[in-house]
């Protein structure tokens, strides 16, 4: 999966900015701008963590498979008047990093993106390979409840200008064997009653159980320093992973 032009159009129309209380927990996270070092955001999307991060004074570098959502995120980077070459289009196995980072950050929920157990895995002994000695990675996983996500069908229409709105609809079941809630999208964009484009992907995340991940990390050569579940809602926990020692 990797997001297309219409589904950036229509998350940067509905989530323009980071929310404040998501912003700070990243912040707190970090520490001071002079003292936090380099940053890096793996998933970074269309930039929504990450340009606010730099106004701040971070020193931030990000990736995402998603050329649409990196081609949005240099947007912003040029409108902010930082050079674009912070960010690149590579998913976690193919990412070419110059050096080691001391933080890095997964915000919203984005890690869960990685619904099969290899990429998982993978992502996790990647993610250890590019923490410095002492380093830390803070990253959120959507969480499962006391109840799986019943099968469901919805709608949202967004304006977009020019007398334009983009549609959103949705399709989802739950995937038990997998704990995966698998989503059919389909965007459109409509003038007048007129399709004007239209677009179509699928989505799925894989909903964790937080003791589950903590058993899963130390194969990695990480291990968990802190937890915090429900600061986001219900349904998301951040957890602070640093590297073990050999």
């Amino acid at each position: 999966m990797s997001y297309g032009r219409l589904c950036t159009l229509f998350y940067d129309t509905d989530k323009p900015a980071p929310p404040p209380k998501e912003l700070d927990f990243y912040t707190r996270f970090l520490g001071s701008a002079s003292a936090a070092g380099t940053i890096l955001e793996p998933m970074c999307g269309s930039g929504r963590f990450l340009v606010p991060l730099l106004r701040l004074g971070y020193d931030v570098h990000g990736f995402d498979r998603s050329a649409s959502m990196i081609d949005a995120c240099t947007n912003r980077l040029r409108s902010a008047g930082h050079p674009p070459n912070r960010v690149q289009v590579a998913g976690l196995t193919e990412y070419n990093a110059a050096a080691v980072f001391d933080r890095a950050i997964i915000p919203a929920g984005s890690f869960s993106l990685l619904a099969e157990d290899q990429d998982v895995q993978t992502s996790l002994h990647r993610l250890r390979g590019l923490l410095k000695p002492g380093g830390q990675l803070c990253l959120e996983i959507c969480t499962l409840g006391d109840s799986a996500p019943s099968a469901g069908e919805g709608q949202r229409s967004l304006a977009i200008g020019e007398g334009k709105t983009i549609v959103l609809t949705t399709k989802s079941h739950w995937d038990a064997e997998r704990s995966v809630e698998v989503v059919a999208c389909t965007y459109q964009v409509i003038r007048k009653g007129e399709i004007l484009t239209k677009e179509s992907e699928r989505i799925e995340v894989r909903l964790w159980r937080v003791a589950d991940f903590k058993m899963l990390v130390p194969a990695f050569g990480l291990r968990v320093v802190d937890c915090n579940e429900g600061d986001f809602g219900d349904s998301r926990a951040a957890l602070t992973l640093t590297p073990s020692m050999a």
